[in-house]
């Protein structure tokens, strides 16, 4: 039997398709939504250009390498190109994942498009009011967020997204309904925030927020330090969630409008 040596390429190659372009992170979040479909002609090579071996194939299967996407003129992705992962890579996966699932049903609401404004400013005391209950152990919150999401994906159904022009307190409603929904519902909805955000619409540290919520629920660490967990009772004291490259976080946390993570902590 002859032996089958796979030969891996320098790590100092810098492969670039040539009459190509390279999808940026917002337009591969903006396109799982969408279910795009990749080229059937679509090619995998290596960072030096080569046709990827089936060991480097195997590694991106198994979340070992990552990948560029470029497409042609058309906007058809026809090139993936293999790269090793940055921290950035899992919120990624996460959301590629949660793109196959569907959004859970929700009961139909008549929505006057006209009050938009008004609606808003009534879920965001909603969820406050059951935000408030629920740390004070009281019961019967899970109807009432139940209702709090119907009510907002009617409007965003019959109306639109929401869009900068609504007040700070009604674009935060919206957010805090869909933070406060399913892994599914915020992976769905987040490449609209993550859009809102950078048209000036929306502050950065609620797509911080939603980020780490996103790979919190699915498993991977988080980005900016956000989220807590529980300990189990008697002791019932929050604790971190794993945070990856946890000593770069206060610089990402910089970036996205929030503070310290000390401070954060000491708010608890």
């Amino acid at each position: 039997m002859v032996p089958i040596i796979l030969s891996g390429c320098s790590t100092n190659c810098r492969y670039t398709p040539e009459g190509l372009r390279k999808l940026s992170h917002s337009e591969i979040i903006q396109l799982f939504n969408a279910k795009k479909q990749v080229s059937i002609d679509l090619v995998i090579k290596n960072r030096c250009g080569e046709i990827a071996s089936e060991a480097e194939l195997a590694k991106l299967n198994n979340g070992l390498l990552a990948k560029d996407q470029y497409v042609n003129e058309q906007g058809e992705i026809v090139e993936f190109v293999l790269r090793e992962r940055t921290i950035y890579d899992n919120l990624l996966d996460a959301l590629e994942k949660q793109a196959f699932n569907e959004l859970e049903p929700f009961e139909y609401i008549q929505i006057d498009c006209a009050q938009i404004e008004e609606e808003l400013l009534k879920l965001h005391f909603s969820d406050q009011s059951k935000r408030l209950k629920s740390l004070k152990g009281q019961e019967g919150q899970t109807l009432s967020a139940g209702m709090d999401r119907a009510i907002l994906l009617n409007l965003f159904q019959q109306c639109g997204f929401i869009d900068k022009s609504l007040s700070d307190k009604a674009k935060e409603a919206a957010f805090l309904v869909i933070q406060h929904s399913h892994t599914k519902t915020i992976a769905h909805y987040y490449p609209q925030f993550l859009e809102l955000a950078q048209d000036g619409g929306l502050d950065w540290q609620y797509i911080a927020l939603m980020e780490d919520r996103i790979l919190v629920y699915s498993g991977y660490p988080q980005l900016y330090g956000t989220q807590l967990q529980s300990s189990e009772p008697p002791v019932n004291r929050s604790s971190l969630v794993p945070i990856i490259d946890s000593i770069n976080v206060d610089k990402r946390r910089k970036k996205m409008g929030l503070g310290p993570l000390d401070d954060y902590l000491a708010s608890f």
